[in-house]
């Protein structure tokens, strides 16, 4: 393996570990006089710029790191870049990503600005970050809490290098449930139900509700991975009111065959189902492998949203009943 000679940055200025060894010394005399203050006989004046000098010196101390540190990692960073070509270092990116964390990454975790030092161009440079944002990005299992975090999350410069997350994202995971539609859009009623639910009848939602529950999913039509890998994309579905299963699988049709087209692993899981109602069951109304026209015919003949129309129900009915 190549040798990276640690040479520092000019972008910084030259700090030496004895200069921060020296002033960490003076800080430690400094809180030891501060120590025997009172029995030295030191008025509260004295004492008073005591503590100003040795807050000066902690300060300075403590810049004098940063800036040592800083300029030590960038320099480094750099000898990286110039040193290794892309596949090497892409070894090195992954390894930093991937000691971190081979979980799931939640959305609310990317939000925060949590992240390491090494995802901070002030201290690793602006190329060194675009590339470690890319394969993280690239290599990451990322998991959306409802379709209203989608837009952000391909959109936001996270890292300001940048890096087009709809170019680099490889695997995610949506949860999709009525209940965030409830609690980002949803008019509460006097019971504690969501009004703008109610349909004439059946007090159910309505095919609208679930449409506009899965409406930001169309974003998903923006990725388009740069490394010729099939994106993965999995849906979590939440069945347990309403008998949302073959309703969410009715309103996701087009955009399921129109992702499948483009190339996409499509799975999907069930996040809750009714008591008694058995999940593999629930699964298999997300059946996409069938031709497109089989899901036209059957929402046409039998809509699991026909009974919220006392019309639509009664003539289904009808028509299933002349079939037989």
């Amino acid at each position: 393996m190549a040798h990276i000679p640690l040479s520092y940055s000019k972008q910084w200025p030259m700090i030496s570990s004895h200069n921060a060894r020296e002033l960490m010394l003076i800080g430690k005399e400094l809180r030891k006089t501060h120590g025997h203050s009172a029995t030295d006989g030191k008025t509260a004046r004295d004492q008073e710029r005591l503590r100003e000098h040795l807050s000066l010196v902690d300060n300075a101390h403590s810049n004098t790191t940063k800036i040592f540190a800083r300029s030590w990692q960038l320099g480094f960073a750099q000898n990286i870049v110039r040193t290794f070509p892309r596949e090497i270092r892409d070894f090195v990116y992954e390894n930093l990503i991937l000691q971190q964390s081979q979980e799931e990454v939640e959305v609310k975790t990317m939000l925060a600005a949590s992240y390491p030092h090494y995802f901070q161009t002030q201290y690793m440079g602006f190329e060194f970050v675009q590339e470690i944002s890319e394969r993280f990005y690239f290599l990451s299992k990322f998991r959306l809490q409802h379709p209203g975090e989608l837009k952000g999350f391909l959109e936001e410069d996270r890292f300001m290098t940048h890096c087009e997350p709809t170019r680099m994202v490889t695997f995610l995971t949506i949860n999709i449930s009525l209940q965030s539609f409830k609690s980002c859009d949803g008019r509460w009623g006097s019971h504690g139900e969501c009004t703008e639910w109610a349909s004439p009848k059946f007090g159910t939602p309505l095919k609208r509700h679930f449409m506009k529950a899965v409406a930001d999913l169309n974003g998903l039509k923006k990725i388009k991975s740069a490394h010729n890998i099939t994106p993965t994309l999995v849906f979590c579905v939440d069945c347990k009111e309403y008998d949302s299963g073959p309703k969410f699988a009715e309103v996701l049709v087009p955009l399921v065959y129109d992702l499948k087209q483009k190339g996409w692993t499509i799975k999907f899981e069930i996040a809750q189902a009714k008591s008694g109602v058995s999940k593999q069951k629930l699964l298999a109304r997300f059946n996409y492998d069938v031709p497109r026209e089989d899901w036209d015919k059957k929402i046409q003949k039998r809509s699991a949203f026909a009974k919220d129309d006392p019309i639509k129900f009664e003539e289904a009915k009808k028509g299933t009943h002349c079939s037989r």
